[in-house]
């Protein structure tokens, strides 16, 4: 009898506990995907001129990408927590994909961010060769992220039925260190380049400011995610890949609307014949 009392009392806490984690979770993709929505519904109209009804080219496409590739992870995530986590155990196999899935997708809006970032710094420096140099932070981060789940996500025994990850490899902090170098190389072209045309050029203060404030966001999201995964000693993908996805393609398509906003200035004396020509 008092076995049974006991098993009971056990198993209430257990299911007290997974409801408190259910909350949790709901409430923090429901934030992100509110953002997400609201983002969209006030730049809808200019998405609609600025996007579908010009010619489509690169920045065009990465825009839509980040956008639309944002919206569906997280709508998808929103759907596999109601339908998945809330009748846990969750077999582990589906956990590791639903991982891998998430964690790539946020791979891509890092990308398409990087991408948008060193056109623009290419740009600036009026397409010198050397800005290429870039690339090799960018693509760094890629292949230690690629290391990592190669060798530390890809079994599917590192998961538990809640779908986090059981233990966070301290080799994760080589990905958080790539990740500030390169976006710190990023950031230190452009502003290098502030004084370009006396500094008095919308576009300039445009591309150094925005520059700044994106650097400033990925060492955010890097300071917040890393430490907490590692107090709390179980990788999360809702914290992990959620919010990181939420806030990178808001920002990635933010630039690019401000770039379409931006008037052509005329040259003056003090713009020094400067020709910043960002793909339209």
């Amino acid at each position: 009898m008092y076995e049974t009392t006991s098993r009971v009392g056990f198993l209430s806490i257990v299911n007290a506990f997974q409801a408190l984690i259910i909350y949790y979770l709901h409430g923090t993709i429901v934030a992100s995907l509110l953002c997400l929505v609201i983002d969209y519904t006030s730049t809808c109209k200019f998405e609609v001129n600025h996007i579908w009804r010009r010619p489509k080219v690169l920045v065009s496409f990465l825009y839509l990408f980040s956008r639309y590739t944002g919206l569906i992870t997280m709508i998808a995530h929103f759907v596999l927590v109601h339908k998945l986590l809330a009748h846990a155990p969750v077999p582990l196999k589906i956990c590791r994909n639903w991982f891998l899935v998430f964690l790539a997708s946020c791979a891509i809006q890092v990308l398409v961010l990087d991408s948008i970032l060193f056109l623009r710094a290419y740009a600036l420096y009026k397409k010198n060769p050397k800005v290429f140099l870039l690339t090799i932070p960018i693509i760094l981060q890629f292949v230690i992220a690629a290391i990592l789940i190669t060798l530390k996500f890809s079994n599917e025994n590192v998961f538990n039925h809640q779908c986090d990850l059981q233990t966070v490899p301290f080799d994760v902090v080589y990905l958080a260190i790539s990740v500030v170098l390169a976006h710190g190389a990023l950031w230190l072209v452009t502003f290098v380049q502030r004084k370009v045309a006396g500094g008095e050029a919308a576009v300039v203060k445009l591309v150094v400011h925005e520059g700044a404030w994106i650097f400033v966001l990925l060492l955010a999201i890097v300071a917040g995610i890393f430490p907490y995964s590692y107090a709390s000693r179980v990788g999360n993908p809702t914290i992990i890949f959620g919010l990181p996805t939420t806030m990178i393609s808001i920002a990635s398509c933010r630039i690019i609307m401000n770039m379409r906003r931006l008037k052509v200035e005329p040259r003056g004396s003090n713009a020094e014949d400067l020709e910043l020509k960002l793909p339209p």
